[in-house]
């Protein structure tokens, strides 16, 4: 058949039936089958007939009476193949005639009491899905057949080296006291009898309401039937999630919906009679799903009959089994033609990296130190063989594996385990988690790499569940009365918890007897439920104190196998304890992003003391967590908000500092809650209180100052420039600021960007700023005073209110200066070609080499001045004695005459600082500052300014000094030409 080889590895479509795409979802009870078919498309990984003699693939293992009956009688399996035993001569049923090709796998013969299970323990991956095909045969046995045959998928990390609990519970769940199978995801019970769809004998202990059997008693209460379990551990969960039933008048019967019988009819002895063809899948995620289909060998074909969502908590990998039994309800149990496939392609090479369970648990709460095994499940999913294969992981080395070459599935060999560990450390441990992923490589036969998808693994480092237990019953209560109980399960740690169950030894025996029931059994990390109980309460229980006090437990197992149990939790009848719990709140209108502390006062009314309190005060709406302070002996856990008082006397108070920011504009209320007490708290009342705080926007206003001159003369002008910049959260309205001028500047001129400026009061409206506005004002100011002036300005006013305080305030210096003025210069004198005293209306440079140049002390003043050119400067490769009037290096002092050549070693005097005594000017004369005054492009000297256009008052306060200046001044010219000329003649004679 196509679906026994390898046609299934490549196909280009995925096909799979139009009903698992939207059309039958079948509930806790099943409709009517409907056709159906086979997936296609995926990689087969195991494919096994089980015709043989022997069956080569190790990784099934036999258990109870499995035997192989085309196996010789008396035969030993070979080395390396599975070691499934060869059926006995004899058996009852009978069965298939041992030793004869083709065979069966026989799980168990028609003797009553007995059982037997075949198991494959190589995982196969998850993610892309499973479709498991087999035919199963049931027949030869007692009037009403039975048990039946279990199928089940394991978390694939688990060991699978032991069945679960046999009769009724198919070798997949548990049995009064009797656990079901390891890492139990799903199991299918292809139930004769009808035992395996209720939940007698204990099935499905604490599971929750919605996930329990319709009958709660043991015996044939559906015969014929397919009914799904979930995930399950030890005796708790392997809940009843569907199966193909409807009800009938009899509440505790119920009838089969399948098209056909699982079992051949009473006194039918050859197994092809029997034959069964049984499809079961789990569709990849992310909505995975059950589908079961069956071929009753009628006719029709393919019939969908099961159609569910599959359980929470897909595992990476799976491993599976087959198991059957007998009671004193009997059957032959045969299967064959087994065949595994992904329901989409593998990767060339696929890999699943996985916490290793085979060995013992890891402990709820890892710490640094602690190791953690790893598997990496490889799978060859091309079409030729891969060789050198190697597995890196990030975190640890080495990744050892058992071969290094990998024949495509489904060949013995094409899938293999290799195993690393980590050792957690003290980093790790302040992470809260471990994270590493693993890369592995190979090559083709063509001599190309090829590379696997990177897995990663999380692993959370602390897992946790805690409990609280609360009376329901109000007080007083007496004996004879039924107490009702609450039990608040909340996943405290980081792992998602399953099989959530409560045990109360007093209520829920360790037997599994009036089982504890809650709301769900599968908490993600913060999640809680609500479990309830009730006791009936006894005299002998009120003798000794009056009171009654009982301890609960709540557990659960992660995805990691670990379990995890909470601290206990008791619950007192008989004592009375009013709890009254306030609220206050400071400040009570906050800033937006600013912070409000919460006081919560808790307070014992009496009359009893009070003993494990728990009050809830979760983070309230509109703010996020800062900090918590609990009293002395108080502790508060942040994940859960809840503040725990172990102890809380008559008349005593414990409080509660909650510290919170504030994100928004929108009120921000706390509210704290009693949740439990192990006393009755006759008064509810008082058991909440709130206190609310309504926070106001806020503002930054920066204010910024600067001066372009940092050190003006008197009488100079400079500009101040005033920033304000809204940095926000909110927009500011009602700006000003205050920029008042100090003595010494006074105000020319204010420009703001934006309002205006009241330059009486230094105040500068400026009015809205937007998020992120900036407005400015200059302030040009004239120096009237010398010293160090200092300009301030500050926000004055502004809604809403700042709350940046540190930069609403600036200022700006500046250092005047008053600079002595120097005494005009006069207009220098021409040199004159000619020895002629008065200057010629147009002189030209002398090309004589000694010209003597007349000075005058002063031109005498004209209406029109008139001005020579300076004489081009005259360069001799040797130093001469002439009268030449070079500069000495750019044609002289500016306003000077030239300084004579000198001889080498000689030096030249400066010129004399240029002195202008201040005349009358004449009659119709320009004055000093007329246009007239000098010709275009020379500075225009007036006796009246100084420098920087200051009087120059102090300048004519000092004529007398400047008149001994220039007769000094003439003196030294007369002097010095007469040197010359004298030196001059000398060389001529």
């Amino acid at each position: 058949m196509a679906w026994h080889g390898r046609t299934l590895r490549r196909t280009s479509v995925l096909v799979l039936s139009a009903l698992a795409f939207g059309g039958l979802t079948a509930g806790p009870l099943a409709g009517p089958a409907v056709p159906a078919g086979l997936p296609t498309g995926g990689t087969v990984i195991v494919n096994e007939t089980f015709e043989g003699d022997t069956v080569p693939d190790p990784a099934w293992e036999p258990l109870g009476r499995a035997c192989l009956t085309g196996a010789p009688v008396g035969s030993t399996p070979p080395s390396g193949a599975a070691q499934i035993p060869a059926c006995p001569a004899a058996g009852q049923g009978p069965p298939p005639t041992p030793g004869v090709t083709p065979g069966y796998l026989q799980l168990n013969d028609a003797s009553g009491f007995v059982g037997g299970s075949l198991l494959y323990r190589r995982p196969v991956p998850a993610s892309a899905g499973l479709s498991v095909t087999f035919e199963q045969y049931q027949y030869a046995g007692t009037a009403a057949p039975g048990d039946g045959i279990g199928f089940y998928l394991v978390d694939g990390s688990t060991p699978l080296d032991s069945q679960g609990a046999d009769g009724g519970s198919l070798g997949y769940a548990q049995r009064n006291l009797s656990p079901g199978v390891v890492g139990g995801y799903l199991g299918v019970g292809l139930d004769a009898y009808g035992n395996f769809f209720n939940d007698g004998e204990s099935r499905g202990a604490g599971c929750p309401a919605g996930q329990q059997s319709p009958v709660q008693v043991d015996g044939p209460v559906a015969p014929n039937v397919i009914t799904l379990r979930g995930p399950g551990a030890g005796i708790s969960g392997y809940c009843y999630l569907a199966s193909t039933t409807t009800p009938t008048a009899d509440p505790t019967r119920y009838a089969s919906t399948l098209p056909g019988t699982l079992s051949a009819a009473f006194g039918v002895t050859d197994p092809a009679v029997a034959k069964r063809l049984v499809n079961v899948q789990i569709t990849p995620a992310p909505a995975p799903r059950v589908i079961v289909q069956l071929d009753f060998q009628d006719g029709a074909g393919w019939q969908e009959v099961l159609n569910q969502p599959a359980p929470a908590g897909l595992p990476p990998t799976y491993k599976f089994g087959f198991s059957a039994s007998t009671g004193g309800s009997t059957d032959v149990h045969l299967i064959r033609g087994v065949n595994a496939a992904t329901i989409v392609p593998l990767s060339r090479l696929d890999l699943v990296k996985q916490v290793d369970r085979t060995g013992a648990p890891l402990p709820a709460e890892i710490t640094a130190g602690t190791v953690i095994p790893y598997q990496y499940v490889l799978t060859n999913g091309g079409l030729d063989t891969l060789t050198g294969l190697q597995v890196t992981d990030n975190r640890l080395a080495p990744v050892s594996c058992p071969a290094t070459s990998l024949p495509p599935a489904p060949a013995t060999g094409s899938t293999v385990v290799c195993t690393g560990s980590y050792t957690v450390t003290a980093a790790d441990v302040a992470a809260g988690q471990v994270v590493n992923t693993a890369n592995a490589t190979a090559t083709a036969e063509n001599g190309s790499a090829v590379n696997a998808p990177p897995s990663t693994v999380t692993v959370p480092l602390v897992s946790s569940v805690g409990l609280t237990k609360t009376v329901l019953t109000p007080a007083p209560q007496t004996a004879g009365q039924s107490i009702d109980y609450a039990f608040t399960v909340t996943n405290t740690g980081g792992s998602t918890l399953s099989t959530v169950t409560v045990q109360d030894p007093l209520i829920s025996p360790s037997d599994g007897s009036n089982p504890i029931s809650c709301p769900v059994s599968v908490l993600q990390p913060g999640e809680s439920t609500v479990c309830t109980a009730s006791y009936l309460l006894k005299e002998s229980d009120l003798v000794a104190t009056g009171t009654f006090t009982n301890t609960a437990t709540a557990k659960g197992q992660t995805a990691l196998g670990q379990n995890v149990v909470s601290a206990p939790a008791s619950a007192t009848v008989g004592q009375v304890a009013d709890i009254g719990v306030t609220v206050t709140a400071d400040p009570t209108a906050p800033l937006v992003g600013g912070t409000v502390t919460f006081t919560v006062t808790a307070t014992n009314h009496g009359p009893d003391d009070a003993s494990s309190v728990v009050i809830s005060n979760p983070v309230p709406a509109g703010s996020t967590y800062v900090s918590a302070t609990p009293g002395t002996g108080t502790t508060f856990d942040p994940a859960t908000s809840r503040w725990t008082i172990p102890a809380l006397p008559l008349n005593g108070s414990a409080q509660l500092t909650f510290v919170v920011r504030v994100d928004g504009t929108d009120p921000v209320t706390d509210t704290a809650t009693v949740v439990s007490a192990a006393q009755t708290d006759p008064v509810a009342e008082n058991n909440t209180a709130s206190a609310t705080v309504t926070p106001v926007q806020r503002t930054d206003i920066a204010v910024t100052k600067s001066v372009d001159v940092a050190s003006p003369q008197i009488g100079q002008q400079v500009t101040f420039t005033v920033g304000a910049e809204n940095k926000g959260p909110a927009a500011a309205t009602g700006v000003t600021l205050t920029d008042v001028l100090p003595a010494g500047l006074t105000l020319v001129r204010a420009t703001p960007s934006t309002g205006a400026y009241d330059r009486t009061t230094g105040i500068w409206t400026v009015g809205g700023l937007a998020v992120g506005e900036k407005a400015t004002l200059t302030l040009t100011v004239v120096a009237t005073s010398t010293g160090l002036l200092t300009n301030s300005a500050s926000l004055t006013t502004v809604q809403p209110a700042d709350s940046v305080p540190g930069n609403n305030e600036a200022s700006a210096e500046v250092l005047v200066r008053n600079v002595s003025p120097s005494p005009s210069p006069s207009p220098s004198p021409s040199p004159s070609p000619s020895p002629s005293p008065s200057p010629s209306p147009s002189p030209s440079p002398s090309p004589s080499p000694s010209p003597t140049h007349t000075h005058s002390p002063k031109p005498s003043p004209s209406p029109t001045r008139t001005h020579s050119p300076k004489p081009s400067p005259s360069h001799s490769p040797e130093p001469s004695p002439s009268d030449d009037c070079s500069s000495p290096a750019a044609g002289g002092w500016p306003g000077h005459h030239a300084a004579p050549s000198l001889r080498p070693g000689a030096r030249a005097l400066p010129p004399a600082l240029p002195v202008e005594v201040p005349e009358a000017a004449p009659t119709g004369a320009p004055s000093g500052n007329g246009p007239d005054a000098a010709e275009a492009g020379e500075p225009r000297v007036s006796p009246s300014d100084g420098p920087a256009g200051a009087p120059a008052t102090a300048g004519l306060a000092h004529t007398g000094f400047s008149v001994v200046l220039l007769v000094v001044a003439a003196g030294l010219l007369i002097l010095i030409g007469g040197l010359f000329s004298a030196a001059g003649r000398r060389r001529r004679h």
